[in-house]
């Protein structure tokens, strides 16, 4: 159930997406209210990737709640930085995880897909705490 979250000693687990089809453009899961206790946050993914070509999300972080700013990206060429939107991308089929840095009190995590739904699902979960 979408939203149920379990509690351990030093850790929470939420549901953010309850298991579904994907679509071609960007869903968001459920918000998360880290409540400025975790540093750490753990997307727990169980993936069925059917006739899909790739499972894509991506991360937003916000202290308000209001105003999200995605996750960013740097690299570096020739004493040149560049910054551009993180973007996650899968083809990998079963139970994946992907960790980060909390930086502000509210997550927001965001899913889409490429290639064809038939036969699609994902559910997804966070773990959050402290490293």
């Amino acid at each position: 159930m979408k939203g149920a979250l379990a509690y351990g000693h030093d850790f929470h687990i939420k549901d953010i997406r309850d298991s579904a089809i994907l679509t071609g453009s960007y869903v968001a899961g459920t918000v998360i209210d880290t409540k400025s206790n975790f540093n750490y946050c753990e997307l727990l993914l169980d993936f069925t990737i059917g006739s899909l070509t790739s499972l894509e999300w991506k991360v937003e972080e916000s202290d308000d709640n209001v105003t999200f700013h995605q996750q960013q990206t740097k690299s570096t060429v020739a004493g040149t930085t560049t910054h551009e939107p993180e973007e996650h991308t899968t083809t990998t089929t079963g139970e994946l995880q992907y960790g980060f840095q909390v930086k502000a009190r509210y997550i927001k995590i965001s899913f889409s897909s490429t290639g064809n739904t038939t036969n699609s699902l994902l559910a997804a979960k966070v773990r959050l705490q402290n490293s």
